[in-house]
């Protein structure tokens, strides 16, 4: 509560009369406002940065939910995507060691210092293994379990107590909310889940149009995944398309054949999805503007 009141929403604390929640420090103290020149969306945004990485990644959720959320507030979440703080090489080689029992520089013929990409769990390397073959090398962040042990149960006791003493939000259950954002945050802290569902999408979904990388599992773990590196154009980067001279028509026919096999041939989809997605789908269809969805994160169209 006291990082709300610091980034200017104080106001919904007391609405709601959260300060049961708050602690003592912060009820003594008078927290000051920052950045109080900057929008509402922007200091949300930077308010889930520093709470670390389970509130990014409850951003990134929020940030799809264009049917509840306002455009400038999905806009800026959208940033927790890719604008996240890195972490230490010195980190990486730790957590490979402990993974494989092997130093880095016995795992890979060579590897990245720094990251191509990073997110709210772990960072991205580019690596090549012996006899050069290029990968990707997905790194968890270091403590993150223990991060997320201490965010969870201060969401579950906000969850509880939204329920009991919020009308506003207690016919959304929030207890049910968070129970289900808990299950899949750590399933997500499995990083061989991903790599078998990655598996399986790349042999029921890939083809000529559609390249999913595969993964390599000698040099995969629960907090390491290394799959093939493909090298391409972000879905939503327009200008970068039209400058390789890639045709839209093509993109999208590609795109929306697979997003059907998807739904229709192996039911791939679930309900939720296409609720919260089919008009942004049909945007893809009609705009041609292809937009990202983490599910469709491990697809390169071609």
């Amino acid at each position: 509560m006291g990082v709300a009141t610091k980034y200017g929403f104080g106001h919904i604390v007391d609405r709601f009369n959260l300060h049961p929640l708050r602690s003592v420090t912060d009820r003594v103290t008078k927290t000051q406002a920052v950045h109080p020149e900057l929008s509402d969306p922007k200091r949300l945004r930077m308010m889930f940065e520093e709470l670390g990485p389970t509130y990014i990644k409850l951003g990134q959720i929020l940030s799809t939910k264009e049917d509840l959320l306002p455009k400038e507030y999905v806009k800026e979440l959208e940033k927790l995507q890719d604008d996240v703080p890195l972490f230490d090489y010195d980190d990486v080689c730790n957590i490979v060691a402990e993974e494989f029992g092997t130093p880095i520089d016995e795992m890979f013929e060579t590897f990245s210092r720094e990251p191509i990409a990073s997110a709210s769990l772990g960072q991205a390397h580019i690596a090549t293994l012996s006899g050069g073959r290029k990968v990707a090398v997905k790194v968890q962040r270091p403590g993150i379990k223990e991060v997320i042990d201490s965010d969870l149960q201060i969401l579950r006791n906000l969850a509880r107590f939204a329920k009991r003493h919020i009308k506003e939000v207690s016919s959304l259950d929030p207890v049910g909310f968070v129970t289900e954002f808990e299950r899949n945050l750590r399933a997500e802290l499995d990083y061989t889940l991903e790599a078998q569902s990655t598996g399986e999408f790349r042999e029921t979904f890939g083809c000529d149009t559609v390249h999913v990388p595969a993964i390599c599992w000698d040099h995969t773990s629960q907090r390491v995944m290394t799959m093939e590196f493909i090298d391409g154009i972000k879905i939503t980067d327009i200008e970068a398309i039209d400058a390789a001279g890639l045709e839209r028509t093509t993109l999208s026919r590609n795109f929306a054949n697979s997003f059907l096999k998807q739904v229709f041939w192996r039911h791939a989809l679930l309900c939720q999805l296409l609720y919260v997605r089919f008009s942004q789908f049909l945007q893809v269809v009609i705009r041609v503007k292809l937009c990202a969805d983490p599910f469709l994160s491990h697809q390169r169209f071609r």
